[in-house]
């Protein structure tokens, strides 16, 4: 019953934010030491990059997270003592995320560290000490089955009926082709070129 009186009251309420009775409850940020230079960092990333709202959030995330890391050191005061360490030690933290997550997060953090470079808070450009996050260029291919697997595909066909020759026609195009499933599940006899094998 609770559950459904709580649900009940919130959708009263959206109702009455709707037609514009009743106000809706903004939770207020709570300062942090940091904001000092969080702010205008993300002033400089809309107004003067015009990045995009979602791509100003993702920095804004990894700004917040990495500032916050810092403590104490992200008072104005402090901020001119970081160092490259504890830029590395942030860094080491993050290795076992996925590349694409990493990648994201070694440019945000670049930006940040070139804003506060550029803006006097920091001493050093420490940007140049976060290293780059190799990318391979196949690594996102999906990995195929191997030979031994794919011969104990085929010889589990039969191939005594019509629906058995049709399947093992159509795992010898996928795998001799590398024709995708919704491919192969659309084509049609015109699609085939008799006299060419093709």
């Amino acid at each position: 019953p609770e559950i459904n009186t709580r649900r009940l009251f919130l959708t009263l309420f959206n109702y009455l934010v709707g037609i514009e009775v009743e106000r809706p409850v903004l939770a207020k940020a709570e300062p942090t030491p940091y904001d000092w230079l969080l702010n205008p960092y993300l002033n400089y990333l809309r107004d003067e990059l015009e990045l995009a709202a979602p791509t100003i959030s993702q920095h804004k995330q990894h700004a917040h997270a990495f500032l916050a890391g810092l403590g104490l050191k992200g008072t104005r005061k402090e901020m001119k003592s970081l160092s490259p360490e504890i830029v590395e030690a942030y860094i080491k933290n993050h290795l076992k995320e996925s590349p694409d997550n990493l990648r994201r997060l070694v440019a945000s953090l670049r930006r940040l560290l070139r804003f506060c470079a550029s803006r006097g808070c920091i001493r050093t450009d420490l940007s140049k000490v976060i290293p780059s996050v190799p990318g391979y260029r196949f690594s996102s291919l999906p990995k195929g089955m191997e030979d031994r697997q794919l011969e104990c595909l085929l010889n589990s066909i039969s191939r005594d009926t019509a629906m058995g020759a049709r399947d093992y026609a159509i795992m010898i195009l996928m795998m001799a082709y590398g024709i995708r499933a919704k491919s192969v599940a659309e084509l049609v006899l015109d699609d085939l070129c008799w006299p060419r094998s093709t």
